[in-house]
């Protein structure tokens, strides 16, 4: 582990704009996946090309914050990597909501492990939950792994927790000095609000439309 932290150390900037920038691509599909939507063979694209990119810059997220010690949320991304790649098979079979849900319920004691691990070694590490730093971490992982669940079950809740996660990122990464992660984290945020935004409006004028026809008759 240690020899992971000191090549971290050395390749940070490589590893902010490896993982900085597919994280941000994850934010502008998840945005693409919803104003596609009246297109589904080209909103379910959007949603998978989502996944994909999530996945692949979760390595550099990772290892990036083992090198400030944010254990908490190092281990909490880390869990979420099953997660990820069954929100992306499922995403490719588009199986049913139900289906989504028994299968993600098998994923938790993943979870609970590296929660429990996150939690126990950061204690550990600073003789108690002590440092505001720690107080963001909890509230990124939680956001980020909430957020993660919440987008492989398709539910509009995943945009809140996302942006629960990139503002406590963001300040934590700012504090850290990760300045090109702290530009991702703020203009991820943009194109989170723009994706839940169109949701709530697509699903207002979908409950408005009944309303509208029995009228019109």
């Amino acid at each position: 582990m240690q020899g992971l932290v000191e090549w971290a150390i050395l390749w940070s900037l490589q590893l902010q704009l490896w993982g900085g920038i597919l994280y941000f691509l994850h934010k502008v599909f998840c945005s693409r996946y919803e104003r596609t939507k009246r297109n589904p063979e080209t909103a379910q694209r959007w949603r998978t090309r989502s996944w994909i990119v999530y996945i692949a810059g979760l390595p550099a997220v990772v290892a990036l914050l083992l090198t400030k010690d944010n254990w908490i949320f190092a281990a909490l991304e880390a869990s979420a990597f099953p997660a990820m790649v069954l929100g992306l098979v499922l995403a490719i079979k588009r199986v049913s909501k139900d289906e989504i849900d028994k299968k993600l319920s098998r994923l938790d004691p993943f979870m609970y492990i590296a929660i429990g691990f996150g939690l126990g070694y950061s204690y550990h590490l600073f003789n108690g939950f002590t440092t505001l730093n720690q107080i963001l971490e909890m509230g990124a992982a939680f956001g980020f792994l909430v957020g993660t669940y919440q987008q492989a079950k398709d539910d509009e809740k995943q945009y809140l927790s996302y942006i629960v996660m990139n503002l406590s990122a963001g300040i934590l990464l700012w504090r850290e000095n990760y300045i090109w992660f702290t530009l991702q984290q703020i203009a991820s945020i943009a194109f989170i609000a723009d994706a839940w935004l169109v949701r709530r409006r697509i699903a207002s004028l979908s409950a408005r439309a009944p309303a509208i026809f029995g009228a019109d008759r």
